[in-house]
């Protein structure tokens, strides 16, 4: 993505503060690449974690994200297990978890993991993905399937573990741009 087109909050700068200045109405992709944990119990509190400060921890919940108005065509959330809960039923609130949120908040859609995933092979899997859909123009589902192809031929990472944990969630070529 062009310099001039992005917006990087790491570490620190990645905190509730900043989170909610950020222009989301004009941010075509959203990646996230952190801790999440799923609430069986409590779905709604299931969330990202955004930064540690001052010895606590600032973290994102699901009804905070489902709060947000967004226009993204596609949210990335390269965390574990942040598509667990993805199909299930909560009873009084239907259909949950943190890919969910996003989808409620207006995002196109939401690419997340099923299962606990492997730093380095997903940071593998995400350069290519990402190659695929800003440089080949891919839409994302083609560019998820050649990266986990592009893996899986890595000796490496063939396991499926490495390269099939990533699902995406919506339907971004309903959205218009």
């Amino acid at each position: 993505v062009p310099r001039r087109e992005r917006i990087v909050a790491p570490g620190p700068i990645a905190n509730r503060e900043v989170f909610f200045r950020w222009p989301f109405r004009r941010v075509r992709f959203l990646h996230f690449a952190t801790h999440a944990w799923f609430d069986g119990e409590h779905p709604s509190l299931s969330g990202l974690l955004l930064a540690e400060r001052n010895g606590r921890d600032d973290q994102l919940r699901a009804y905070e994200i489902q709060r947000l108005q967004l226009a993204a065509d596609l949210v990335v959330l390269s965390a574990c297990e942040t598509g667990r809960g993805a199909g299930r039923e909560v009873r009084g609130e239907g259909l949950f978890g943190l890919a969910q949120s996003f989808l409620v908040a207006g995002a196109g859609s939401a690419m997340a993991s099923l299962w606990q995933v492997h730093d380095q092979a997903t940071a593998r899997l995400m350069e290519s993905f990402y190659a695929g859909l800003l440089q080949d123009g891919l839409r994302p589902s083609a560019a998820l399937r050649q990266a986990e192809l592009a893996l899986r031929r890595q000796a490496a990472w063939r396991d499926p573990y490495f390269w099939a944990g990533f699902v995406i969630f919506g339907e971004p070529e309903a959205r218009s741009r």
